[in-house]
Parts: structure tokens; sequence; C-alpha cells
């Protein structure tokens, strides 16, 4: 059998920045080696005060907090959470992440089928500011 790569070690997180601002680490992913085909697991964390751009998709999302205290507003409905809590996105819905602390940071862990929906040509994904993110060619693009 072939060996494949089962586990991602802490040590091994160093957070990226992220298309909407703060950080982003993929840690589980199609490829990235690992034997799943579906989904992917990513951390993402929120600056000291700050938020995630607003954006919609139409991957599901899970969300667990792993630390900070803050909302998340999904359409016109707050939903406030704290370390510890999980959070499902609704498809296609306007949401953005707040980080209620003035100073330190939030982190969540985030499991999305991705994958799933590229490899049956439906990704998409929308940023609600004048931005679109070229996957194609990795890099930002000024809407017109």
């Amino acid at each position: 059998m072939e060996k494949v790569k089962m586990i991602s070690r802490k040590r091994d997180v160093k957070l990226v920045p992220a298309r909407t601002g703060g950080r982003r680490l993929e840690v589980v992913s199609p490829r990235l080696g690992y034997p799943v085909r579906t989904m992917l697991t990513f951390y993402r964390e929120i600056p000291a005060g700050g938020q995630s751009g607003t954006h919609r998709h139409r991957n599901e999302a899970i969300i667990y907090i792993v630390k900070g205290k803050g909302y998340t507003m999904v359409e016109d409905e707050r939903v406030d959470w704290e370390e510890g809590d999980i959070l499902c996105i609704p498809v296609m819905a306007w949401h953005t992440n707040v980080n209620l602390d003035p100073k330190e940071p939030a982190l969540f862990l985030a499991t999305i089928n991705r994958p799933l929906m590229e490899s049956l040509d439906l990704f998409y994904i929308e940023d609600k500011e004048k931005i679109d993110y070229d996957y194609e060619v990795g890099k930002t693009i000024e809407r017109k």
C-alpha cells in the first residue's frame, strides 16, 4: 500500500496572508497529499479588532472557533461566537467574521467541501468588496 500523509503537525502550521485580510493556512487538502478528495481544512486568523472581507461561496463551510470572541454577520443576522463554538455557513450566504477583542487575534478552523465543488466544476466565490480573486492566475484583480 502506498504511504499517504495522515497527520498535520502543530509545529508545521505557519499562517500566511489571506485573500480577504488576516492570515490563513490550509492544513489538510488533496493538493497537500492527504487521502481526502472532497474537502479541505484550514486555519483562519482574524486580526485583533479586525474582520474578514464579506464574501459568499457555493461550498459548505463548518467553522470551529479555536480562540477568541466575536460574531459573524450571515446576511442580516448577527451570530455571536466564542472559543469552542461551531458555526455552519449556509451556501451562497453573504458573511463576514468579526473579532471583538481589540488586543488578541481570533482563530478558527474551517472545513469546506471546495474540492468536491471544484471537481464538479461548481466552485464559486465572490467578494462583496470591489475585488475578485483569480485562482487560475493566483492573484487579486480589480472589478470594473
